[in-house]
């Protein structure tokens, strides 16, 4: 009855596991993936089916359930080796689509017309009789084994060794790398089902050979999952967390289960109720190594985003001698190894110019800027073209970006759905390669590569271009001619004026009128949080991200929601706004509003005085 819930348990597994497969990955490329494991799927329910007859003693269809079970065994085996021998190409060739009818063809004919007499019980496991193959000493059954269970996987890993050899990228060789590991294990762990029952072991173990399978198709979900490089760094970081978040909880959980089922295997009840509570402990066991190891920062975390992090938010944009250009560059050669880094900003005409090399320019209409923020990516890595699905559009284009500029990370700034410019960074040290790490931090770090390049763009203008040595005072003068820029209302049913006192001659108060139609007038009034020139070039940049959004939308609360999501992704952690959006509608007398953080809106009603 055991084995009968393990194989329940895996079907659910494996239902799960296709939905995250084709909610997490691009679907084309995953497809033949989902395929195979719903495949299994169904083939551990023949198994189900047949233990349930087999156990109950009810030959009736056993036969058939056992030989539909090894017929899906050999061909998942076949489906996975051409998986792999296709990898990462997703379309079938000639080669590929007659191995799998001849891989399917002969094991239809090995399962339904040489196997005879079949046993499925807890005495002898799973017993099939058949004929021995010509004037060999195996029978078909063995040889059905042996081919489909250990040469098949042979012959797999012959074709990834071949792809490995010949691959375009560092990335591929990794994943490939990935899927071959899926291969080794799967064939091992069969070898160690199979030899079970020489040490004792109850024999219906054989009954769990999907699981083999089913480890296999996990690391090959693993390596597709694989957008960008692990150093092996990373590597041994989540091997080590891997192991003792599972590997050493299941192996503990395995051992348990033999143990108990030794000595409980006559009594089910007792047998369930110790194992629910050796499992409850082990995983209360799980929770506290992790929570240990989270607590003493023994991970991959702890690399540099925290202090690059930390480096990024204390540059003083108020300081007048202040080379932004300069300061990033060090930092991010201090934190990532980076060489050296290029920056394109717009410079009008619809172009994106080298701050270095003005010939050197790029249209802000090219396909790689339209696609990317379509796909709302801010961050590519060069190893990622031609591996992650949404950059295959535009991979030729890309690719020749890149090399022409001799980059390998790209971040694209823009305000909405406006690009104003790409900040590249260069090859790392040593040729050491951009690894999924990087990805996750540069995507952490985002808003304070967007703010160097918006005050590059918008305050270091091509005068100054790499250096902001001038007085603060041009800053200002800009800032504030900036944030006087509104939208006069003139109208005769309002009188409508405002008053800004500073404590500095730079500061974070946000007044905007915006005319919307002639009936229509959006107001806003607050402040962004900080002070002196870093808030104020918060107010500059929210100030323009708001016309760009109301050129998308019309609706008065989307629109609220999109200016907050952007000062949460794209200004620098911790800045907030407090204030109070506000609609005036001329044709039908109304005022709305929104109390964005700020508690009070006072309104003077003459009638009521």
């Amino acid at each position: 009855m055991v084995f009968v819930i393990l194989n329940i348990a895996l079907v659910a597994l494996l239902f799960w596991f296709s939905t995250l497969v084709e909610s997490v990955s691009d679907k084309k490329s995953s497809r033949p993936l989902i395929n195979i494991v719903l495949l299994l799927a169904f083939n551990c329910v023949f198994m189900v089916i047949a233990l349930i007859i087999g156990l109950k003693n009810q030959t009736y269809l056993l036969a058939s359930l056992c030989k539909l079970f090894m017929f899906g065994f050999g061909t998942i085996s076949v489906l996975s080796t051409v998986f792999v021998w296709l990898y990462p190409k997703e379309q079938k060739n000639f080669f590929s689509i007659i191995f799998t009818l001849l891989g399917v063809g002969v094991s239809f004919y090995v399962c339904f017309f040489t196997f005879n007499a079949v046993t499925l019980n807890s005495e002898v496991g799973l017993s099939i009789s058949s004929e021995n193959v010509w004037k060999y000493s195996f029978n078909w059954y063995e040889a059905y084994v042996f081919t489909y269970g250990y040469v098949l996987p042979a012959l797999a890993l012959l074709g990834a060794l071949i792809k490995y050899k010949f691959a375009g990228t560092r990335l591929i060789r990794q994943q490939i790398l990935i899927i071959m590991l899926g291969v080794i294990t799967g064939a091992i762990l069969l070898f160690f089902i199979h030899q079970l029952p020489t040490y004792g072991f109850n024999p219906l173990y054989v009954s769990i050979i999907a699981f083999t399978q089913a480890i296999t198709l996990s690391l090959f979900y693993r390596a597709i999952k694989y957008t960008v490089l692990r150093d092996m760094r990373d590597v041994l970081f989540a091997i080590g967390r891997f192991s003792r978040s599972y590997i050493l909880i299941a192996i503990l959980a395995g051992i348990s289960f033999a143990l108990l089922y030794t000595f409980f295997a006559t009594t089910p009840f007792v047998f369930f109720t110790l194992y629910f509570v050796v499992l409850t402990l082990l995983v209360l066991l799980r929770i506290k190594i992790v929570s240990f190891f989270e607590r003493h920062s023994f991970s991959s975390s702890a690399h540099y985003d925290v202090q690059m992090e930390k480096e990024l938010a204390e540059i003083d944009y108020t300081d007048p001698d202040l080379d932004i250009f300069e300061t990033l560059g060090d930092i991010l050669e201090k934190n990532v190894g980076t060489e050296k880094i290029s920056i394109f900003l717009s410079s009008g005409g619809g172009v994106l110019q080298n701050f270095h090399n003005t010939k050197n320019e790029i249209s802000i209409n090219s396909p790689i800027f339209s696609h990317l923020v379509n796909e709302e990516r801010d961050v590519v890595l060069r190893n990622q073209i031609g591996v992650v699905h949404i950059l295959k559009p535009i991979a030729n284009e890309l690719e020749e970006f890149m090399q022409k500029n001799s980059a390998e990370v790209m971040f694209v700034l823009r305000e909405g759905g406006t690009v104003f410019g790409a900040l590249l960074l260069s090859a790392k040290r040593l040729e050491n390669q951009y690894s999924d790490y990087d990805f996750k931090a540069f995507n952490t770090l985002y808003s304070y590569f967007f703010l160097a390049g918006y005050f590059m763009k918008n305050i270091a203008n091509e005068e100054v271009v790499g250096t902001v040595s001038r007085e603060i005072q041009m800053s200002g003068e800009i800032i504030n001619s900036i944030q006087e820029n509104v939208d006069p209302i003139e109208n005769p049913k309002f009188d409508i004026g405002y008053l800004s006192m500073l404590a500095h001659d730079i500061g974070s108060e946000y007044i905007d009128f915006i005319k919307l139609n002639d009936t229509q007038h959006l107001f806003i009034i607050g402040d962004m949080s900080g002070k002196g020139i870093n808030a104020s070039m918060s107010v500059v940049i929210v100030k323009s991200i708001i016309r760009t959004f109301l050129a998308e939308t019309e609706d008065f609360k989307l629109l609220i929601q999109k200016v907050n999501l952007f000062i949460r992704d794209n200004l620098p952690r911790g800045t907030f706004f407090s204030g109070l959006f506000g609609l005036i509608d001329d044709a039908n007398n109304v005022l709305y509003y929104a109390n964005c953080a700020t508690p009070g809106l006072f309104m003077y009603n003459q009638v009521y005085n």
